[in-house]
């Protein structure tokens, strides 16, 4: 993961300088953030510690992407702009059972699923999940009013308890379904959700879709485009 990502980075950075490129968007991650960060998370904990053990080589490359940018708008005048995203979801995420990220993961759980839904652990953490709409709105103001390599949490401060979430996919997918939760499974860390007050500040981010609609829309997706063809 460090490689490949570090590689990446690297590459396309140094490509758009040579071929004279304008503006750039150096897309990081909420993964450089470090286990024990602040909740709502601001910006500054992007480089307290280290970053979080189950993304820890994906992390640090994007850390390393971000000094990059730094140091090639310091070097050489670049107009980059930096983005951490967190938890895009919506139509066309990935739905492969093997590296499905949770929203699109529990949407094929649920779909699936007869009488009984197990979820692993206590369903108490909260997540915060962005809408791709919203994700690349803020990319693109970032890249528009912002281009000056300083991070930029691009999410929503809407928060939910992953039982929350998980009971809203029933709901909406129109399954009767008993739902039990694994308590010997990870539950992973307690709370993760941004501090967005900087974007709303410097660039006039504000997200505009709700989780319930953004789940409506992807879970008709997922019916139309993957379960149909399945």
């Amino acid at each position: 993961m460090f490689f490949s990502n570090a590689l990446i980075n690297l590459h396309m950075l140094e490509a758009a300088r040579l071929a004279g490129v304008d503006r750039f968007l150096s897309v990081s991650t909420v993964g450089v953030y470090p286990k024990d960060c602040a909740v709502p998370t601001p910006e500054e904990d992007g480089f307290k510690g280290e970053p979080e053990a189950s993304g820890y080589g994906y992390g640090w490359a994007k850390r390393l992407a971000e000094v990059q940018s730094r140091c090639y708008a310091q070097e050489y005048g670049m107009k980059i702009a930096i983005v951490r995203p967190y938890n895009v979801y919506g139509p066309r995420m990935d739905f492969n059972p093997e590296t499905a990220p949770v929203i699109s993961a529990q949407i094929m759980k649920v779909l699936a699923a007869q009488d009984v839904l197990t979820v692993w652990g206590n369903g108490e953490q909260t997540r915060s999940f962005t809408y791709v709409s919203d994700e690349v709105d803020g990319m693109m103001l970032a890249v528009e009013k912002h281009p000056v390599a300083d991070p930029l949490n691009i999410g929503t401060s809407e928060e939910i308890k992953i039982k929350d979430l998980i009971e809203m996919i029933v709901r909406i997918s129109g399954k009767k379904l008993r739902i039990e939760y694994d308590v010997t499974k990870p539950s992973g860390a307690a709370r993760r959700c941004p501090d967005i007050s900087k974007p709303m500040r410097l660039i006039g981010y504000k997200p505009k879709v709700r989780l319930a609609e953004g789940l409506r829309e992807t879970i008709n997706w997922y019916k139309t485009y993957i379960a149909s063809a399945s």
